[in-house]
């Protein structure tokens, strides 16, 4: 984000900043959906089934917020 900043500051071309935005977003994306992933195998793994359910039901409504 500050090389973002650094670029608009400078007055960089607006394709080149548009380009680092889009790989920059695409790349939280990224990050966002392997945090939930990790979360549903923490939730599968889980002893209660009705913990499970609950995190389950929780992880999902952060997902659809991803997508």
């Amino acid at each position: 984000m500050d090389g973002l900043a650094r670029m608009v500051g400078a007055g960089r071309d607006c394709a080149d900043i548009i380009t680092q935005l889009t790989a920059a977003a695409h790349a939280l994306d990224r990050v966002g959906f392997l945090l939930v992933a990790g979360e549903l195998r923490r939730c599968a793994a889980s002893a209660s089934a009705a913990d499970a359910e609950e995190r389950l039901a929780a992880v999902e409504k952060l997902f659809v917020r991803l997508g």
